[in-house]
């Protein structure tokens, strides 16, 4: 449910992607043995790993593409990016 919630997903979608993440061995999913209606869900090592080379990939594209804005231009962007992300949510209300 937190993850649903949180990405915005509808059980059945959530539940077929978590079935692909398992299936390429990227997490493993374990019920909790006092309650079996909670779900774990943890990464692999190999997720770990995949999750660490997509970051860091994240980062060098953000240094890259942004790398023509002075540090006060990234400010000011990330700012009007934020007023425009609130906006964005109050239009969903």
């Amino acid at each position: 449910q937190e993850l649903g919630m949180h990405f915005d997903l509808k059980p059945g979608s959530l539940s077929e992607i978590l079935s692909k993440l398992e299936l390429n061995g990227l997490i493993e999913r374990s019920r909790n043995p006092k309650d079996r209606r909670q779900l774990t869900i943890r990464l692999t090592e190999t997720g770990r790993e995949n999750a660490r080379i997509d970051q860091a990939a994240r980062i060098r594209f953000r240094e890259q593409a942004f790398g023509a804005l002075t540090h006060d231009e990234r400010e000011q962007l990330a700012e009007m990016l934020e007023k425009i992300r609130v906006t964005w949510e109050e239009l969903d209300d």
